[in-house]
């Protein structure tokens, strides 16, 4: 290309100097014929050699004229070329960026995902490129290393750090009552944002990997009906309880639709009905409550309801209360519930048409409390009373056990009595016969000695009676 240019170049060159030659040669025929024409004629004067300096100077302005465009022509092919020169180097360097992005993409996809997450209050937690590649290691010829575990552990400190930033579970709630402004609504575990670190985690792991662009809301255990800024996160449709005045109010869209009186909780540590933030969370008909169960099986109470609203896991809840004629200020001090949020029976139909699932409840006490210590339960007293019986049954027990072994034992010791003399008569029989024997013994060797002696005596004498026969014969 370049010698094409500089060719192009010779054969402008050759027709300007061939145009320079033509005007060179025209200008001197003129001058030529303008002189032979003077001398002719005899007019050889001023006005020929102006016409001479005309012609000259025309010549001239004519080979600058040609000068200029040649330089002119000359600068734009060098622009044109340089420009050329340019796009071409540009277009390279793209390509390579190109190239380069491509490869960076294949090994690093978490580099080129862009996710942003709307809090609550209205801001927004982004992870970009630049965080991305902040939780690698970027090495010295600029590539960068992934390590897996570390990887890991920037996205767990990234989910911990957003739900630290946006978990109000168990915080305090500030919001607009009817009567008593603005209310301060201590937190429980029923309402408030919870983040669900464990699905965070997974789906900012995917989306990182599959290097996606999305715009979205964290994952939640747990969320407000509202955003932060709205009636403290609970909105503009709820039931409202002011548990000081005893009444309650159903509010739609910022607008009051009905309200009516209510007797909740006793007001002791048992009984009372907890201030909070809370969430309908069943509607039933022809409902039956029942108390705490007995270890029996048999429960402390089972009363059927036409209208029943649990709002926590512990059994309270909205009901109408057949039972009751007066609602109103003071009920729960004396005449309160077991808890639960007791509602006339000409209006509880309308409170449960009207409210939702998920619709905050909000129970609040502007004039504060003081709580009673709770009387003996049910349960605990059917306990007492069961483990009275069963004392005292262990010690019926007890006592005819100890005397079964009083009498066992006097039995015995009679028992033993009775061996121990009959022992000793066997022992004395046994000696008396021993005697007897020994006596029996004795006269029957007495009798044998008498025997002997009187067999011996005999002897004697027959001995005695031979000597003396044989005495008398020797006479």
């Amino acid at each position: 290309m370049a010698r094409k240019r500089r060719h192009s170049y010779r054969k402008k060159d050759n027709k300007v100097s061939g145009f320079l030659v033509a005007v060179g040669v025209t200008a001197a025929a003129l001058i030529g014929g303008c002189f032979i024409y003077g001398v002719a004629t005899g007019k050889i004067g001023v006005r020929s050699v102006e016409a001479d300096n005309t012609l000259i100077e025309s010549a001239s302005e004519a080979e600058a004229e040609a000068e200029a465009e040649k330089k002119a022509a000359d600068e734009k092919a060098a622009e044109e070329a340089e420009k050329k020169a340019a796009e071409e180097k540009a277009a390279q360097e793209k390509a390579q960026k190109e190239a380069e992005e491509a490869a960076l993409r294949e090994a690093h996809p978490e580099f080129f995902a862009d996710i942003t997450l709307t809090l609550p209050d209205g801001s927004t937690k982004e992870i970009n490129r630049e965080t991305a590649e902040s939780w690698e290691t970027k090495n010295d010829d600029g590539t960068y290393t992934k390590d897996e575990a570390a990887w890991d552990q920037h996205i767990a400190d990234f989910v911990s750090e957003l739900a630290a930033g946006v978990d109000s579970v168990g915080k305090d709630h500030q919001f607009q009552s009817t009567n008593r402004g603005v209310q301060t609504i201590p937190g429980n575990q029923y309402y408030g944002w919870q983040v669900n670190q464990e699905a965070e985690i997974a789906q900012l792991k995917d989306e990182l990997s599959s290097a996606k662009t999305v715009t979205r809301k964290p994952n939640y255990t747990m969320y407000e009906e509202a955003d932060t800024d709205d009636n403290g996160g609970i909105g503009q449709t709820y039931c409202e309880i002011d548990a000081s005045a005893q009444h309650l109010w159903i509010y739609q869209n910022g607008q009051m639709v009905f309200e009516t009186d209510v007797v909740t909780g006793l007001m002791d540590k048992a009984h009372y009905t907890p201030p909070g933030v809370y969430l309908l969370m069943d509607k039933q008909k022809d409902a039956t409550l029942k108390g705490e169960k007995l270890p029996n099986g048999k429960y402390t109470y089972e009363t059927p309801v036409s209208y029943w609203m649990p709002f926590t896991d512990t059994g309270i809840g909205l009901h109408d209360a057949w039972w009751k004629s007066v609602f109103g200020a003071g009920q729960n001090e004396w005449n309160g519930s077991h808890g639960c949020v007791n509602l006339p029976k000409d209006v509880a139909g309308t409170v449960y048409d009207l409210m939702t699932l998920d619709t905050p409840i909000v129970v609040y006490y502007p004039d504060g409390y003081e709580l009673r210590e709770a009387p003996e339960s049910d349960v605990d007293k059917y306990i007492r009373q069961q483990q009275a019986a069963a004392q005292q049954a262990a010690a019926q027990q007890a006592a005819a056990e100890q005397a079964a072994a009083d009498q066992a034992a006097a039995d015995q010791a009679a028992a033993d009595q009775a061996a121990a003399d009959q022992a000793a008569a066997q022992q004395a029989a046994e000696q008396a016969a021993a005697q007897q024997a020994a006596a029996q013994q004795a006269a029957a060797e007495q009798a044998a000695a008498q025997q002997a002696a009187a067999q011996q005596a005999a002897a004697q004498q027959t001995q005695d009676a031979g000597a003396s026969s044989a005495a008398a014969t020797a006479q």
